[in-house]
């Protein structure tokens, strides 16, 4: 199965709200998932607008 771009990814290439471009590369595939789970392991405590209390412990 085909997999589009993540919301952000899309807002970052500056594609239309309408815009649903596939993802043709798996290499782009793992990168994205990659750094979408980098930027949420990476998350502190306190940093997130969601809890407080969400994200690892300094």
């Amino acid at each position: 199965m085909e997999k589009g771009y993540r919301l952000l990814e899309r807002i970052e290439l500056g594609e239309p709200k309408n815009c649903y471009e596939k993802v043709v590369s798996h290499r782009h595939l793992i990168e994205s998932i990659h750094l979408h789970l980098a930027d949420l392991l990476n998350t502190h405590a306190g940093n997130s607008m969601i809890d407080r209390e969400y994200g690892l412990p300094d």
